[in-house]
């Protein structure tokens, strides 16, 4: 049986959830095309001149001068027919007060505004941040009710606050404003930009008197409570060492013999060396034998549904955060069509840095064992044990098993699903549920 393409999946995820219903907001990423540069590209040039104009004038409007405009139009409907009703008269004041507030926004006199936007440097996917936006001006009067417009947002975010008024500035011309957003999904992301709109007189329109940068968002997983992963930390040889890694403890290979340099400690100066060579010089060591961890993540699309992927981002994020607490080195790999690896612990790396890389895995197509083994070869050999995260253990799965195993790699299997089903699996694997995980209880593996 042929397995689904990987695009055909992500084709599917667009417009349907895992359970099968349609989300119908799922279509407005159409209006958002990602990245930035198609979306800044091919936009404009999709909507025409027409719509631009009709946007700039739908811009022009608050929300209560909108809602005045569409009055407007269905007393003009009723008022057609000026033989039989008067109501033409009506709807002539009503022309007319729209025609004045829209004077009024043009002619008012433009106080610009500066802004600036501040984020968090990483957010964790499902979690409400704020997104601060600082508004200055330069004069001695302040503008009168300013109005912040915010980007339309891809149906994965959410604005949890209704947006409102600019209406108290400090001494020095500046006002603040939170605006709480939230992300339903992982990776970077950059939104259009806020824009501050002035209100004209009578309220019902504005003018545009400041517009900000865009924003970079970087969305990361948020790690599973990991409390115990039932792992033998066993120390294996790590031939040369491991370049950049701190040290601890005393019990090192000598590695060398260098100059002396100021702060080295004066148990290691070499003196034969010093007496041989006439400059002082001390002996250098390097650690050999470190507890390495591999964490394993299989990204086949075909054996997990939108929300098990998701999950089981999470608890090898989960995974990772409670081994480097530890002593061990950590290699994660994730293992699709391209294979990503990545080495922390022991300063060489850190949790931060492992959910930046965990923020962009997509699911992918299934991987060769095979090409996987010769692809990491080396650092096989020098794991101590492992932990493979899949959502089912077919072929593939139990071939990377048995040949980590093999190469003398104690392994823990763990299963991410959506039920707490253990059929189909084989040995001694750990079911996780997708609820267990999205829960925030304690999981120990």
């Amino acid at each position: 049986m042929q397995r689904p393409d990987s695009r055909l999946l992500a084709a599917r995820d667009a417009l349907f959830g895992h359970r099968g219903k349609v989300d119908w907001a799922r279509l407005n990423h159409i209006l958002i095309p990602m990245p930035v540069a198609v979306r800044d590209g091919e936009r404009p040039r999709m909507l025409g001149p027409t719509a631009r104009f009709l946007l700039g004038l739908n811009a022009m409007f608050t929300p209560e001068g909108r809602a005045y405009f569409v009055i407007v139009i269905l007393v003009g409907v009723f008022g057609v027919d000026i033989y039989r009703t008067q109501i033409y008269l009506f709807s002539n004041v009503l022309f007319a007060v729209m025609g004045a507030a829209m004077a009024a926004a043009l002619l008012m006199k433009r106080t610009a505004l500066k802004t600036a936007l501040s984020v968090p440097a990483r957010v964790s996917r499902g979690e409400t941040f704020d997104v601060d936006l600082t508004l200055s001006f330069d004069g001695e009067k302040a503008p009168g009710a300013v109005r912040i417009g915010r980007p339309f947002l891809p149906y994965f975010a959410r604005w949890q606050a209704p947006q409102g008024l600019v209406l108290d500035w400090d001494k020095e011309g500046r006002a603040r404003i939170s605006c709480p957003l939230r992300f339903d999904r992982r990776g970077d992301f950059t939104l259009d930009n806020f824009s501050a709109y002035e209100v004209a007189p009578l309220g019902l329109t504005q003018r545009r008197v400041g517009r900000s940068e865009e924003l970079d968002v970087r969305v990361v997983p948020r790690p599973a409570n990991v409390t115990h992963v039932k792992l033998e930390l066993a120390r294996r040889n790590q031939p040369g060492g491991v370049a950049l890694a701190s040290k601890l403890g005393d019990s090192m290979e000598l590695f060398g013999v260098r100059d002396y340099r100021r702060g080295d400690r004066l148990r290691d100066i070499s003196a034969r060396t010093w007496a041989r060579t006439g400059k002082p010089a001390v002996r250098e060591y390097r650690e050999e034998y470190f507890s390495r961890v591999g964490v394993f993540l299989d990204t086949e699309g075909s054996v997990y549904t939108e929300e098990s992927f998701e999950a089981a981002i999470e608890l090898v994020a989960g995974t990772v955060l409670h081994l480097s607490r530890g002593e061990a080195l950590i290699d994660l790999l994730v293992a699709g069509e391209r294979v990503q690896t990545m080495l922390l612990g022991r300063s060489l790396g850190y949790a931060e840095q492992a959910l930046d890389f965990l923020a962009s895995v997509e699911r992918s197509a299934p991987f060769d064992p095979e090409a996987l083994i010769a692809r990491v070869a080396g650092e096989a050999e020098q794991l101590s044990s492992a932990v493979l995260v899949s959502g089912s253990f077919g072929e593939n799965q139990e071939k990377l098993a048995s040949e980590l195993e093999r190469r003398g790699v104690r392994l823990l299997r763990v299963v991410v699903r959506d039920e707490a089903d253990g059929s189909g699996i084989k040995g001694d694997a750990v079911v996780v549920t997708t609820e267990s995980i999205r829960g925030g209880g304690p999981i120990a593996l």
